[in-house]
């Protein structure tokens, strides 16, 4: 009965990992073939770092380019939304500073448009950098 359980898991993880594997390459050739510089081009890059997760050069490099790019078309919830997930990437590799570094960046860009979602994942993300440091007044200050 174990080892049967055991064949289920890895049968789903491996389909889940050629799922994920297909949609990466339909969003890298998505991504080739939009040459425009736009905000399309922009999602394309921030969704294609979140598939990265467990390639942190790869995910780094996109959110490298989605940043550059944002900021190329001063598309301000763009630049904040690429300052929160860089936030989270430095959050993964335990760099804390610079986690917190770039979830302030995002803070200030949200607040600059007043984006509700966007300053929702970024107060997550910040009390959840500083709960990973211990410092749970901090925290506390971003849940309220």
């Amino acid at each position: 009965m174990r080892s049967l359980l055991l064949i289920a898991i890895i049968f789903l993880l491996s389909f889940e990992s050629m799922a994920q594997q297909e949609q990466i390459d339909s969003l890298q050739h998505l991504l080739e073939s939009r040459q425009q510089e736009d905000t399309v081009r922009f999602r394309l890059l921030i969704n294609l770092s979140d598939l990265y997760l467990t390639k942190p050069d790869e995910s780094k490099r996109y959110l490298d380019e989605a940043n550059n790019l944002a900021k190329e078309l001063n598309y301000e919830n763009g630049i904040a939304e690429s300052y929160c997930s860089l936030a989270h990437y430095f959050w993964n590799l335990s760099e804390y500073p610079q986690a917190l570094e770039h979830g302030l960046l995002a803070l200030r860009g949200y607040e600059k448009t007043n984006h509700a979602e966007g300053l929702y994942e970024t107060y997550n993300t910040l009390s959840g950098i500083h709960t990973t440091l211990g410092e749970f007044d901090k925290a506390g200050g971003y849940m309220n």
